[in-house]
């Protein structure tokens, strides 16, 4: 490999940049001392990194990889020491192949990186070519899994037969020492690199599973001997506030877990079972791809249309309904950014808080301390508020408040648990509010799913089946798209999940007929259905999804059917 590559040169050879360009990176060059001309090309927008690497692998002989993560193998990793990994920050173990270690890099002209590393395991070392980011990532998620086995595998030779005594000082000190601590700060530090909402830890006959929550679906992570879960859930138990004494009744915690710069919230549940205590940890606000605009979230240019028109209105209620975990925070945190305005006093009360906004004044529920959604409501209404946001109307007592409050002239937006947008006066109705006060108050309702998207890597196609049409009730579609499954995406052939929503505006009819029929789910609907402007239905944005490839039929099934 050749010693020194005029990068600047190379790619001005290839006309993608200009000597003016060039010159201008240069004089900033100048001024940065040490920092590589490449880089400063990225990033101030000349070139791509992408396309400056494939150049740089023409001219170097070596081969261009866009996802490294694809090609890691845990041997290579293992043979490099963790000091040396830690040192050589751009460099990623692939593989071995007679005696020779393939590393990823984005800086290939990086020669002390490369001798470390060759020094460090004793290898003749070959690079290929990687993004920066991409390379980061798959480091991240390497490490993660490399920490958390080897913290698991310390931890499991050291256990033993372990009973825990809480007032035996030599327990408390193993139970605070580093094994258990480095295991389980390894787990969540693994699940938040994955974007796991959820972390269960499930006791079992002859051993310990922890399984994430990533996209929906539960995957197991690792399995750990029995003798870790006393250890491991007395640890959390302390972290979380616990009883560590109690292990006979359900018990609820939480604990900030820093990250980064990031601090994450932890939500804990521990539940007695046969086993022992199973435990279940929520990641708050972990997802760092999570957008808070309508524009990003994935929402047909008609639901986004309607949901700005709802967010227009100066009084009233509008509801987001759907089961747990269906993002309907989410979107009530992008109605709040919509609305917000140095002129509106915008406050929330809820439980928890999952994100911080600018300019609005939030409230957590604090229940040991008598602070609840119908306390905490009664008093930001004297508290000279333009906009309510409740976290969830649980209660009949919270729910008469917030009609209240929609009726006095307050826009109020709150969460409501209905299976979908139009049951949602009938689940009002049963908590004793009154249907000519539904029909005055009530803006609008969505019911929200979230839909997985195909995974962007291993995305094919092939040919719809009669009965998929049958289905979708579209005969339009001739092909559809699905995931063959990767490493990316664990195999499942998905990778992340959009929002797609049941939309309704209140109109003259529905006013109609809710005051004469009350909470009929179906003739509410019936009412909309004849307005199409102001509906939108989970079919026709499922489908939708289906048709332009971001989902497969069988997730726009799973979600049609979860509407029944």
């Amino acid at each position: 490999m050749q010693r020194n590559v005029p990068i600047g040169q190379l790619l001005l050879e290839n006309q993608m940049i200009t000597l003016d360009q060039l010159n201008e990176a240069l004089a900033k060059q100048k001024m940065q001392p040490g920092k590589r001309l490449g880089d400063i090309l990225v990033e101030s927008g000349d070139v791509k990194e992408k396309d400056m690497l494939k150049v740089l692998s023409r001219k170097l002989n070596v081969p261009y990889i866009e996802n490294p993560v694809f090609n890691v193998e845990m041997e290579a990793v293992h043979a490099v020491p963790e000091d040396t990994m830690a040192k050589c920050t751009k460099i990623l173990p692939l593989y071995i192949k007679d005696n020779v270690l393939y590393v990823a890099t984005s800086d290939p002209l990086d020669f002390y990186a490369l001798e470390d590393v060759r020094m460090a395991t004793g290898m003749h070392v070959e690079c290929v070519l990687s993004g920066k980011k991409e390379i980061e990532a798959a480091r991240d998620k390497v490490l993660a899994k490399v920490n958390t086995s080897e913290a698991a595998d310390v931890l499991n030779a050291d256990a033993g037969e372990t009973v825990v005594n809480v007032e035996d000082e030599a327990m408390n000190e193993r139970i605070d020492s580093a094994p258990v601590v480095k295991l389980l700060n390894n787990i969540i530090t693994e699940a938040i690199q994955a974007n796991a909402s959820d972390i269960h830890i499930e006791p079992q006959e002859n051993r310990v599973v922890v399984r994430f929550r990533i996209d929906g679906d539960l995957r197991d992570n690792i399995v750990l001997q029995s003798n870790v879960h006393p250890l491991l859930i007395t640890r959390l138990k302390i972290m979380s506030g616990m009883n560590i004494a109690e292990k006979r009744v359900p018990q609820d915690g939480r604990f900030k877990f820093v990250h980064g710069v990031s601090e994450i919230d932890m939500r804990v549940s521990s539940l007695p079972t046969i086993y022992g205590e199973k435990i279940v940890l929520r990641l708050l606000g972990v997802n760092q791809d999570v957008s808070y605009n309508f524009d990003d979230m994935g929402f047909s240019p008609k639901s986004i249309r309607l949901i700005r028109d709802l967010s227009k209105y100066s009084n009233g209620i509008i509801l987001a309904t759907g089961p747990t975990g269906s993002g309907k925070t989410t979107t009530l945190y992008a109605m709040l950014k919509e609305i917000i305005n140095p002129k509106l006093n915008i406050v929330t009360v809820e439980d928890p808080v999952e994100k911080r906004i600018s300019g609005v004044n939030q409230v957590q529920v604090n229940t040991k301390a008598g602070l609840t959604f119908a306390g905490g409501l009664r008093s930001i209404l004297r508290q000279d508020p333009d906009v309510i946001m409740i976290g969830e109307i649980r209660d009949a007592e919270t729910a008469e408040i917030a009609v209240r409050a929609s009726i006095t002239g307050h826009l109020v937006i709150s969460t409501l648990h209905t299976n979908d947008s139009f049951s949602a006066i009938a689940r009002l109705m049963d908590m004793g509010i009154e249907p000519y006060l539904l029909a005055d108050t009530i803006r609008g309702v969505l019911a929200q799913r979230l839909v997985k998207r195909i995974c962007p890597h291993c995305r094919t196609t092939r040919p719809i089946t009669e009965e998929e049409r049958l289905l979708l009730h579209d005969n339009t579609i001739s092909s559809v798209a699905y995931g063959k499954g990767c490493q990316l995406c664990g195999d499942t052939g998905y990778k992340g999940r959009i929002a797609a929503v049941e939309l309704w505006k209140m109109n003259s009819d529905i006013k109609q007929t809710i005051m004469q029929k009350g909470a009929d789910a179906a003739a509410i609907k019936a009412c909309a259905l004849k307005h199409p402007e102001d509906v939108v239905t989970m079919r026709e944005e499922v489908v939708s999804l289906v048709k332009n490839g971001t989902t497969t039929v069988e997730e726009a099934q799973r979600i049609l059917y979860s509407m029944e």
